[in-house]
């Protein structure tokens, strides 16, 4: 069965299609669930397809930046069956969350619940740790595999469909434009050496489609891949760049390459100065031997 991704933008948010989940209806399972305030959205897209959020038994986060996982406690708290599975980097802070909103917090500040919702804790015999490579004991065993670049907690997970569910390893884009592609470069986990090894071992498990968070799904992977890694290294090339410039130059990439892209998609969280901080931050702790 095609994947089915799930438009979980924030319910006031003029932009649709930026922000996915993914649901199995046949195995009850979710992958990520995008922020607390975007729940009106997964509920009307559960909706969509005949589920509820009682109906889900397994919740499979890709990592746990809140667009992705902010959600997580709400749903635990609605539906005392629901398992989460995460990396053992992420599973602490699904727990307890407080460093995470106060990290959160920090930049939002008072637009902080209105951005993200309540953010709860979800309960500790409920949260499932991923370590390495393995086969999940869920119904569909996926093969969960860490993928780290984007954040150093981030797990991709392989169906025998076919289908690997990629979250923000495999950069954004938007299906519709194909042959641009993008990566999110975010601080503090951003880490092009070790995104290189996962571009590495997604051309490995020889997908034959991928289910992005940014967004859908993508059936070209050999050429969505290279265009993502090619554009890790130009961004590297221009890292000297103040973040204007740097801004200036992927935005005009973008309306050279990704003119089919609906109005405001590449822009809704000006990703391009996140990365440029990402990455330059990356760049700090390597020439301080931090690695």
């Amino acid at each position: 069965m095609r994947p089915l991704p799930l438009d979980l933008v924030h319910h006031r948010e003029p932009i649709h299609d930026t922000v996915a989940g993914f649901l199995i209806p046949q195995q009850a399972t979710l992958i990520d669930c995008a922020a607390a305030a975007n729940l009106p959205s997964l509920e009307s897209e559960l909706a969509r397809h005949g589920a509820a959020i009682e109906d889900l038994e397994h919740l499979l986060l890709t990592h746990i930046h809140l667009d992705h996982a902010g959600a997580a406690g709400a749903l635990a708290a609605r539906n005392p069956r629901l398992q989460v599975w995460v990396h053992r980097v992420g599973a602490r802070h699904l727990i307890d969350p407080s460093r995470l909103i106060a990290s959160t917090a920090t930049v939002y500040g008072d637009d902080f619940e209105d951005v993200w919702g309540p953010i709860l804790p979800v309960p500790e015999d409920r949260v499932h740790v991923i370590e390495d490579e393995v086969r999940l004991p869920v119904a569909g065993a996926p093969l969960a595999v860490p993928t780290p670049g984007h954040a150093r907690h981030h797990v991709a997970y392989l169906y025998d469909d076919g289908t690997l569910y990629a979250g923000d390893a495999a950069g954004a884009a938007w299906p519709a434009s194909p042959g641009y592609a993008e990566p999110a470069c975010p601080p503090p986990d951003a880490d092009p050496p070790a995104w290189r090894r996962t571009f590495a071992r997604i051309g490995e498990l020889a997908p034959e489609r991928l289910g992005i968070a940014h967004f859908g799904v993508i059936d070209d992977v050999t050429r969505h891949m290279a265009t993502l890694a090619d554009r890790l290294e130009l961004w590297l090339e221009r890292l000297d760049l103040d973040e204007d410039a740097f801004a200036a130059s992927v935005q005009e990439d973008r309306r050279r390459h990704a003119d089919a892209a609906p109005e405001g998609f590449w822009g809704y969280a000006s990703v391009e100065r996140w990365c440029h901080a990402g990455l330059r931050h990356w760049r700090a702790r390597v020439e301080a031997g931090a690695g």
